[in-house]
């Protein structure tokens, strides 16, 4: 037997060779066009797709008062998503370098202890698509076209007067494992109606950011892509095999090619095994389901709950701080992390620090002798990236490990929202303090 099976394999070998030397030069074709169309998309959508599109920063200036839940900011989300999803088409794509995905910016600034609430939007054409979306929940607010407030720092900062921290956020666990959301701090849907009741995760961040001083700036910034189709299949997909792996379900995985290749060549090596060898066949009178503790069906409801809703690819969550050097406080930060911390909830997920663009670096000795010229690289690098609102590992791609997660509507809603007075009276927001109020109807128009 042993012989038969190094004769078989020698064949196998033989015909495999032959095959590689005709054939070989197909599979360098296949690969230098696979490169080549990359380098094409990029090089259209640099050239000729980005040189037309002229960004739009919106200031939002909130209402007097806020009375709606921040569901309200879901509903804004969703119309959100529904206008920056479209795909395109194919000489859309690879002749006029249009992407599938289109994305956008939340930005929440403090400067010296002045609040103010962004939007930076690229869609000039859909630029309605925006404000509809907005005043359609708050018809109170005002938005304004301002300029990019980003570039209005020296240039070569860090240097003698100022300096930085700053990093990015990303998830503890992958994607599909859902945030604590508002329907948590919210306590029953009573609590439309009895406003002062309601908990705001952002009111400590608020109250914090009016507490800085001239000379201090605390820049927030979340970038979205709207996800559909084929983009979020793969995170759906992701959220049904955790699903089913926490319910231990059994499911059956599609085996590749080179699975079923190898155990034809067992088979004919060792020979079809003969049926009814293997024992009793084992029948499970009890469903898998109903062996699951009550947190695990908890976890299940919030998985299929969050892939159930308009899914967003969050390339970063990243804070700046920016003082001069006589008022540089480091602890400033963890406003943002004390904030960011609201979201963890135990068995499911939250945020931490990304190590890689966070403004801090010790090793130990000898290792440490670059470890300033590292930091002052990185804190120049994530100032670009924010200014040029650059993904953390730009220009390459990555997943949850790099800074890039997937958050749903409810979510997105939940870490970046327009908050009320009574549950969120930082002094620094501006607000809008007269009510706008249309004309009568009797008033004559000419």
């Amino acid at each position: 037997m042993p012989a038969e099976i190094s004769i078989f394999l020698s064949l196998v070998w033989q015909y495999f060779w032959q095959f590689l030397k005709s054939w070989y030069w197909l599979f360098l074709f296949i690969i230098s066009v696979r490169y080549f169309l990359k380098a094409w998309g990029w090089w259209r959508y640099q050239k000729f797709w980005l040189a037309k599109i002229n960004p739009v920063w919106l200031k939002v200036k909130l209402p007097s008062d806020i009375v709606k839940p921040i569901s309200a900011m879901e509903m804004v989300i969703g119309s959100i998503w529904k206008g920056a999803w479209e795909p395109a088409y194919f000489w859309e794509k690879w002749w006029q370098g249009k992407p599938d995905v289109f994305d956008f910016q939340f930005e929440l600034v403090s400067d010296g202890g002045e609040i103010t609430f962004y939007l930076r939007w690229f869609l000039g054409y859909k630029i309605d698509v925006l404000k509809g979306a907005i005043y359609s929940q708050y018809p109170e607010a005002e938005i304004t076209e301002v300029e990019d407030y980003s570039r209005a720092i020296p240039a070569d900062i860090p240097n003698k007067d100022w300096d930085v921290r700053a990093g990015d956020f990303t998830l503890v666990k992958p994607d599909p494992y859902p945030i604590r959301t508002y329907t948590e701090f919210e306590k029953g849907a009573e609590l439309i109606e009895k406003e002062e009741k309601r908990i705001d995760p952002m009111a400590m961040l608020l109250e914090g950011m009016s507490m800085l001083k001239p000379g201090e700036k605390l820049w927030i910034q979340i970038k979205p892509f709207a996800l559909g189709g084929k983009y979020a299949k793969p995170y759906v997909q992701l959220g049904k095999e955790i699903k089913d792996k926490i319910a231990k379900r059994k499911t059956e995985k599609a085996r590749s090619w080179f699975q079923s290749f190898t155990d034809a060549l067992g088979s004919l090596a060792a020979g079809k095994k003969s049926e009814g060898k293997g024992g009793p066949i084992k029948i499970e009178l009890e469903a898998p389901e109903l062996r699951m503790t009550p947190r695990e069906r908890e976890v299940v409801a919030a998985i299929e709950r969050k892939i159930s809703k308009e899914l967003f690819l969050i390339s970063t969550i990243r804070f700046i701080y920016l003082a001069k050097r006589e008022l540089y406080y480091h602890h400033r930060w963890r406003l943002v992390l004390d904030w960011m911390g609201n979201f963890h909830e135990e068995d499911m997920n939250g945020f931490k620090v990304l190590m890689h663009t966070y403004t801090k670096i010790v090793n130990p000795p000898v290792l440490s002798l670059f470890d300033k010229r590292r930091l002052y690289a990185r804190k120049r690098r994530i100032i670009r990236l924010y200014q040029n609102r650059y993904e953390p590992k730009y220009p390459f791609s990555g997943d949850y490990h790099w800074g890039y997660f997937v958050l749903n509507s409810e979510e997105l809603a939940t870490v970046f929202h327009f908050p009320s007075r009574r549950v969120a009276p930082a002094p620094g927001v501006a607000r809008v303090e007269t009510k706008k109020a249309e004309a009568p109807p009797e008033i004559p128009m000419e």
